[in-house]
């Protein structure tokens, strides 16, 4: 069985916590599967943490979708003391893209706030990610 990370959103707030999500593909002989693993404090006093089955039709139309997005190369340039930042990183081998925001995404990373939000709903996370609008 070989597992491997293949998305990691990690959402931080300046005062009340962080939660990372991780999408996880997992290989057995010819099978193939995944599964959330979800850490939090966001909100509560201790870390809680869960890891759960996930579809792999879902998933895999999911990830379909953010292969043939069409999304800006460079963000807007913005910066804050307090807020909540967002990172998303999507790995594939030895190849990785990292998205990372503070507080509303830009126009433009809707489909990286789609595929953030599915992340948080399977993780059954009740946060979710806004985009500026």
């Amino acid at each position: 069985m070989m597992e491997s990370e293949i998305a990691r959103l990690t959402i931080e707030t300046s005062f009340q916590g962080s939660i990372t999500v991780k999408l996880i593909e997992i290989q057995t002989n010819n099978n193939l599967s995944y599964i959330i693993n979800c850490d939090s404090n966001l909100y509560c006093s201790e870390d809680q943490s869960q890891r759960l089955t996930v579809g792999r039709g879902y998933i895999d139309h999911l990830l379909s979708e953010l292969e043939t997005a069409r999304i800006p190369a460079t963000p807007k340039w913005e910066m804050g003391c307090d807020g909540t930042s967002y990172e998303l990183v999507l790995t594939r081998g030895f190849n990785a893209v990292i998205y990372r925001w503070w507080c509303e995404a830009s126009k433009g990373y809707e489909p990286v706030v789609k595929f953030a939000n599915e992340l948080l709903k399977l993780a059954q996370c009740n946060e979710r990610v806004s985009i500026d609008g």
